[in-house]
């Protein structure tokens, strides 16, 4: 049943972190003369996701690592398996400087930082469609 207290509050925060960008956007056209109106609310909207995971971690502190040594098969250790561990690590850490880059350059030519936040939501598509394609690749 923890578990899905778990999950519950973890979905409760991502749904209110979407909100928030949702707020971030809206505030833009519904008070054109206030600027700060949307960021504002964003960051206020934030808070209670924030405190949500903070309590979920310490509530329900098992770690995804540990609970990935545990189901861990005596064969994935194979150097293969590494490589494959290897190549996806460099491949993430490509993804996510990427997309911090992109996100500057297209956020400093459009000006239009509200909307370019979605480039992150897409980054983590990507990140997990490489993860899906290595796990494919190294057999598991």
């Amino acid at each position: 049943m923890n578990n899905h207290k778990s999950a519950f509050l973890l979905a409760i925060s991502m749904g209110l972190y979407i909100l928030a960008g949702i707020a971030l956007i809206s505030a833009e056209w519904m008070f054109p003369t206030m600027e700060e109106a949307g960021t504002i609310l964003a960051a206020l909207l934030c808070i209670l996701p924030t405190c949500l995971l903070i309590y979920r971690n310490k509530v329900y502190p098992g770690s995804r690592k540990e609970k990935r040594e545990e189901l861990r098969e005596p064969e994935t250790e194979s150097i293969w398996n590494q490589k494959y561990r290897r190549v996806f690590r460099l491949l993430a850490a490509a993804i996510w400087i990427g997309c911090a880059i992109l996100y500057m350059v297209v956020g400093t030519i459009t000006d239009s930082w509200a909307v370019t936040w979605v480039l992150f939501v897409l980054a983590f598509a990507l990140h997990n469609v490489v993860y899906h394609l290595m796990y494919k690749m190294a057999g598991r």
